[in-house]
């Protein structure tokens, strides 16, 4: 009886895996099909990578979930000390012209103080750049943006709710560097 029930749970484990590689193959197909030129997913990580090709030969990838590619340079700032960063939940997208990354991180820290933090930060790099800083009630929006390098920081801290953590979500898009 142990070794049926044993036999009953590998198989179960192996024809769920199953169903899982036929999704992502299926999806990735889909993405192909919509013109991706390249797909990867992953389910298991929860991770998506694409890369298509426009009509005029441009390239942009897409990268979605497992972001662990996503570093401090890539978004341009450090991520907040002590915070938790959902790499889940990040992304790149890269076009011939683009760069972009998000990521959310999530922290115990009031939100004025993780706010003050980052404000730090982008005042040091604001020397000829454009700098807006709005209070949001619950939140702080930050931004620098430098219009001629085509160059921009978006830092947005969102107060938790109902004892959750705060969020800070962190963006930085630039034209690609030669």
């Amino acid at each position: 009886m142990k070794t049926l029930v044993a036999i009953a749970v590998v198989a179960f484990a192996v024809s769920l895996s199953a169903c899982q590689k036929a999704a992502e193959k299926t999806i990735e197909a889909q993405m192909k099909a919509g013109g991706a030129q390249d797909a990867k997913v992953d389910l298991a990580t929860g991770s998506v990578k694409a890369t298509t090709v426009d009509k005029d030969g441009k390239t942009q990838t897409f990268e979605m979930g497992s972001a662990s590619a996503i570093t401090e340079a890539d978004i341009g700032l450090p991520f907040y000390p002590g915070a938790k960063v959902s790499r889940e939940s990040g992304m790149k997208v890269t076009t011939n012209d683009v760069s972009s990354a998000m990521v959310p991180l999530e922290t115990t820290d009031p939100v004025d103080k993780v706010a003050d933090f980052y404000r730090t930060k982008l005042k040091a790099m604001a020397s000829g750049k454009q700098m807006m800083d709005m209070n949001q009630g619950d939140g702080h929006l930050l931004m620098l943006s430098d219009e001629a390098a085509g160059e921009t920081f978006q830092v947005v801290v969102s107060a938790g709710k109902d004892g959750n953590p705060s969020t800070v979500m962190l963006q930085h898009q630039h034209k690609k560097r030669s």
